[in-house]
Parts: structure tokens; C-alpha cells; sequence
């Protein structure tokens, strides 16, 4: 909208006269770095300032193994990470991040799926383990101090069972797979590509290193 580009102007005004302010010594020298993905909106008073651009093109194969490496150093996972590198083509070291989050959520969300079924399934074997035992207390009214007693000692075993098979064979979190990172590629695409053909240009119009 024009009320917007007139805002950006003005903000872009105010940044130059900033910039046409600093000062630096043989003691103190400034030196200003600037990035940006959109170079074709890049106000050519901004890249006069700037005499020395670099042109970064997005991670190769190599790159890719090493921040993956570096993503992935904390995780528990169960990825060949060269594989990985070679599917995700034209992935920046941020989209490599995202994948990376969006590959860890599954196993998350299994994990807390198993663990409510977990729950239920324990809440309906206790809630039973209790009807029988008041049952068992109903007919057995000729010794009812022996079989309360007796229910009472039955129902505490049952439930320290229950305690350990959720505290030793409850459900863990599983490590990240590759099929996680495939079925994240899904959702997270490489943002650069429909910006390459810009970038590209850039470093032609304005003779970047």
C-alpha cells in the first residue's frame, strides 16, 4: 500500500542519515553488516554504502551433513545423516532447523499418545481389580475381619504391580528417525527456491564476491 512504502521510506531516510553520522578512530573502527533475502528490494542508496557483497548460495551435500551434525549432536536419533543431507536439495541451514523440529514432534506425539492410552487402560484394570474385591468381600460374609483383610492385601499387590509396569515397561520416547524427517519434508519445503533466480541476479547487478 502506498501509506506503507511511505513508511519504509522514511525508515530507510533515517537509517542513511544515521549511517552518514558514524565516526570511527585509529582506536575504534565500525564496521556495519547487513543481510537480507529480498535483494531485489534492496534501496540502491543502501548498496551504495556498501562497497564489499557477498553472495551466500545455500548449503551444499557437505555443508548440510555438518549443520545437520550440529542440529542433531543433542538428539536422540537414528538417522544416517549423509542420507539426509543428499534428499534435502536447496534447504538453508534455518530450513534444516525446522525440518529438524518438525521430525521431532513425532515421536513426541506418539509418545504422549501411548502414554494416554497407558493411563486409561490402567484406570479400567484398577477400577475392575476393585469391583472384584468388593465382591469377594460380599461372599465371603462368614469371615469378613479375615477377608477384608485378605481384599485389602490383594488390591494393594495389584496396585503396586500397576505402579511398577508404568514405572519399567511404560511407553518411551523413541529416538528420531528418517521416516520422521521424510514425513517432515512434506510439510517443510526449502524456502529459497522461489527467491534464487533474484539472488542470482543480484550477484550479477551488483557485482558481489
Amino acid at each position: 500500500s502506498g501509506t506503507h512504502h511511505e513508511v519504509y521510506k522514511r525508515q530507510v531516510s533515517l537509517f542513511l542519515s544515521l549511517w552518514d553520522g558514524f565516526q570511527s578512530s585509529d582506536d575504534e573502527q565500525i564496521i556495519v553488516v547487513g543481510a537480507t533475502n529480498f535483494p531485489s528490494n534492496l534501496d540502491h542508496a543502501v548498496i551504495r554504502r556498501m562497497p564489499i557483497r557477498f553472495h551466500v548460495k545455500v548449503p551444499d551435500e557437505k555443508a548440510r551433513v555438518h549443520i545437520l551434525s550440529i542440529i542433531l549432536r543433542n538428539e536422540k536419533h537414528k538417522v544416517d545423516i549423509a542420507t539426509l543431507a543428499s534428499k534435502t536439495i536447496q534447504y538453508t541451514g534455518a530450513d534444516l532447523k525446522e525440518l529438524a523440529k518438525k521430525a521431532a514432534m513425532y515421536p513426541l506425539q506418539e509418545f504422549i499418545e501411548n502414554s494416554h492410552k497407558n493411563t486409561i487402560e490402567s484406570t479400567v484394570k484398577n477400577t475392575v481389580n476393585s469391583e472384584n474385591s468388593a465382591d469377594n468381600n460380599t461372599i465371603k460374609s462368614e469371615n469378613m475381619a479375615s477377608s477384608s483383610s485378605s481384599s485389602s492385601s490383594s488390591t494393594l499387590d495389584v496396585s503396586t504391580i500397576t505402579e511398577k509396569i508404568e514405572l519399567t515397561e511404560g511407553p518411551k520416547l523413541r529416538p528420531i528417525s528418517m521416516q520422521d524427517f521424510i514425513t517432515a519434508m512434506r510439510f517443510v519445503k526449502p524456502s529459497v527456491n522461489q527467491y534464487s533466480a533474484k539472488t542470482d541476479l543480484f550477484g550479477k547487478m551488483f557485482d558481489s564476491i
